[in-house]
């Protein structure tokens, strides 16, 4: 017999409205008791599930989780396009929550910064292993030369 889902209309509630006010998933999850390796195996079943074109409790969910970030989303925009009191905190939170639709340029530019100065870690951390297994293989083929001589 299946496992009863802890998917309740009360914990989805709970999700929704913690969405439209700007929680990030995994916290909007936690918020309803939901663990993050539980959110993670919805959002992994509802993608599958969505592929598969059925509708699902889970892929109603994250319909459902959009939706509701879309109207967080616009209601931020409105809220900015009237110069409402406060539209300058909207404005920071549309760039850091959404970054990738919102974000400054100088915040992309100093994200790509920060990963190209860890491929260049990567980089150099690759060279020097590449470098020490080459010059052990260079002592080795030295050595051979010797015993053959």
């Amino acid at each position: 017999m299946a496992k009863p889902t802890v998917l309740t209309e009360k914990v989805q509630d709970i999700i929704i409205d913690s969405i439209l006010n700007n929680l990030p998933y995994v916290k909007a999850f936690n918020l309803a008791g939901i663990g993050n390796k539980t959110f993670y195996n919805w959002k992994k079943r509802a993608e599958e599930e969505e592929e598969r074109g059925e509708e699902t409790i889970y892929t109603q969910l994250f319909h459902l989780i959009r939706e509701a970030e879309s109207k967080a989303i616009y209601g931020h925009l409105a809220a900015i396009k009237e110069g409402k009191t406060g539209w300058q905190s909207r404005s920071w939170i549309l760039e850091r929550r959404w970054r990738e639709h919102f974000a400054n340029d100088s915040y992309q530019l100093d994200d790509l910064r920060r990963q190209l100065e860890e491929l260049r870690g990567w980089l150099q951390q690759i060279s020097q292993i590449k470098g020490i297994r080459h010059e052990t293989k260079a002592n080795e083929t030295k050595a051979e030369e010797r015993g053959a001589a």
